[in-house]
């Protein structure tokens, strides 16, 4: 992994800020005249600001190898026909509704060996296919970058920890990795008096099935990455990293796909709080 400068404009001010507003909204201990009351750990929150990988899991079957590599000539005779709905999809769709079909049109082409590992968006790789087809690969990430998948997940984090703990929670999103390999350099936090960093990272998204057949059922999956980052010795060094991953029922593409992709937004959403639980639990 490499490390990399991090963006901390007006680093100081702005966390000094943070502290002074913070302060008045804080839960503190009650205690008597006599002893100082304890201080509270302040905890500042940052999000990934790289696209995460589009994937559909499906079990490999004969000589294939299964993830987003593609699954054999049944699966191209079943996915031909979605894929090229998806791609008329992403024609006339609000941002929303664009973001959320992008993601399946870019599990099933990755699947159907159109694309490689879309890993990042920008990082896959394009086989040799026509400008058009190109054209919508190309749409398609655009589409999923609007979608704002790190940014969302870290407001919801966000939101759990200022309810579920006691700790100030400064948020900082002008931090945090550009590539999911990326340890990034908070050391800047620490002479600022941040106790430690949390870092969410989405890691993958899109869909997983147990099955084979005609229009399969899958289910959507959300990958989460968080790393936590502690003072030390005047310096934040990472100490503990964890990933959360939640994954739904099971439903057909087709119907994932339905209305603009309207049941998928829903189990995003379902996704994201029950996550931001689960990761303000462990924090």
């Amino acid at each position: 992994m490499r490390k990399s400068p991090l963006r901390l404009p007006t680093l100081t001010g702005f966390v000094l800020l943070s502290l002074i507003v913070h302060a008045g909204c804080a839960h503190k201990p009650s205690s008597s005249p006599d002893v100082a009351p304890t201080p509270i750990a302040s905890i500042g929150i940052v999000y990934a600001k790289f696209l995460p990988e589009v994937v559909l899991d499906l079990p490999a079957k004969g000589k294939v190898d299964g993830v987003v590599r593609g699954a054999g000539r049944g699966f191209l005779n079943w996915a031909e026909v979605p894929l090229r709905v998806g791609a008329e999809m992403l024609r006339g769709c609000s941002t929303k509704e664009c973001g959320y079909v992008a993601i399946g049109f870019l599990a099933l082409s990755a699947a159907t060996g159109t694309v490689g590992a879309v890993v990042g968006g920008i990082h896959g790789s394009i086989r040799a296919i026509p400008g058009k087809e190109a054209g919508r690969m190309g749409n398609a990430i655009r589409y999923l970058a609007d979608l704002k998948i790190q940014e969302t997940m870290w407001h919801w984090v966000h939101d759990a920890t200022m309810d579920l703990t006691a700790y100030r929670i400064l948020p900082l999103p002008e931090s945090g990795p550009d590539t999911s390999d990326n340890v990034a350099d908070y050391s800047g936090f620490a002479s600022a008096g941040v106790d430690s960093v949390i870092e969410v990272s989405v890691l993958s998204v899109g869909f997983k099935g147990e099955r084979w057949g005609r229009n399969p059922p899958l289910s959507v999956i959300l990958q989460i990455r968080v790393r936590r980052y502690r003072t030390m010795d005047g310096t934040i060094a990472i100490q503990e990293e964890r990933e959360f991953l939640y994954r739904s029922e099971e439903r057909s593409f087709s119907e994932w796909m339905a209305d603009g992709a309207a049941r998928t937004d829903w189990e995003f959403q379902k996704g994201y709080s029950m996550l931001a639980g689960e990761i303000a639990d462990w924090i």
